[in-house]
């Protein structure tokens, strides 16, 4: 939202919430900035419970993906091997957020542990509402109908996959085996007999 070129002369409380202000209880509360009275319809998107949309507006958030490669040196194969890391940055930014971080220092225990709290569960519904809405995209791509192109032909090759023959090899394996069995020897008093 643009802030106007004077935010000192713009009503903070809307004419919808100011006429039902008298006939009920209308949550019009004083902005911890300008101090100015705001209604839901002009509270600050980010943080609706303290401040105006005119004192804080301006937050931006930067997303980037950050890849580190170092090279380790593996003593057991007496080479060097390069190892990749990859992390999300998420840095905050604009003016009003970091008016709004100084006012922590200045809240009580009780207080921290309040706002703690409060925006815990209000974190919480927002991934609520961002999963169900992603849900919601996801159910009207999948109900869109798939194009199919008129002017190329698909043509499916199935194959029938058989278990190999088992070769002349694995039969003496198993044969081998048998035998050992037979004789009762354990693998290592086999390899001491064969001298391996």
């Amino acid at each position: 939202m643009a802030e106007p070129e004077n935010s000192e002369l713009v009503e903070r409380v809307c004419s919808t919430c100011l006429g039902d202000n008298l006939l009920h209880r209308i949550g019009i509360k004083g902005c911890a900035r300008c101090r100015e009275p705001f209604c839901i319809h002009n509270a600050s998107i980010y943080d609706n419970n303290t401040y105006c949309s005119y004192c804080f507006s301006d937050l931006s958030v930067t997303r980037s993906i950050i890849t580190k490669t170092n090279e380790v040196y593996l003593s057991d194969e007496d080479k060097c091997q390069r190892v990749t890391r990859k992390a999300v940055r998420t840095v905050l930014g604009g003016a009003d957020w970091f008016f709004a971080s100084r006012r922590h220092a200045d809240m009580t225990d009780d207080e921290l542990a309040v706002s703690i709290w409060y925006h815990q569960i209000d974190l919480q519904l927002l991934f609520d509402e961002a999963a169900k809405r992603k849900a919601e995209r996801s159910h009207k791509q999948a109900a869109k109908p798939t194009p199919i192109n008129k002017g190329s032909s698909t043509k499916v090759e199935s194959t029938t996959v058989k278990p190999a023959a088992r070769t002349s090899a694995s039969k003496k394996m198993d044969e081998a085996q048998k035998l050992i069995a037979q004789l009762g020897l354990s693998p290592e008093q086999l390899a001491k007999m064969l001298g391996i």
